[in-house]
């Protein structure tokens, strides 16, 4: 790749409104539903092109059951539902 084409790469990422979209919701309490029934809750530290999901300080819940999970990684091929639970950034990770 020239790097004019990766110039150009790099600027089609910057002005995609979904990538501005993802980049507000860093820091921030999210929860992500999986395919089994799992929920797990924690901060929102990063996402990949596979869309796997890193969270931290995460929760998981099943139905009778809470446990600490710390940092975890989803892979995307199982995340059915991914919500802010709240819109105030997280100061731990700022």
């Amino acid at each position: 790749m020239s790097a004019e084409a990766a110039a150009m790469a790099a600027l089609t990422l910057e002005e995609d409104p979904a990538i501005g979209k993802l980049r507000d919701l860093l820091n921030r309490k999210m929860r992500v539903m999986i395919a089994d029934g799992r929920v797990f809750v924690g901060i929102f530290m990063c996402i990949d092109k596979g869309l796997n999901m890193v969270l931290s300080g995460a929760e998981e819940y099943t139905a009778d059951e809470r446990r600490f999970a710390g940092l975890v990684m989803i892979p995307g091929k199982y995340i059915v539902r991914a919500e802010a639970e709240d819109y105030e950034a997280s100061d731990v990770y700022s």
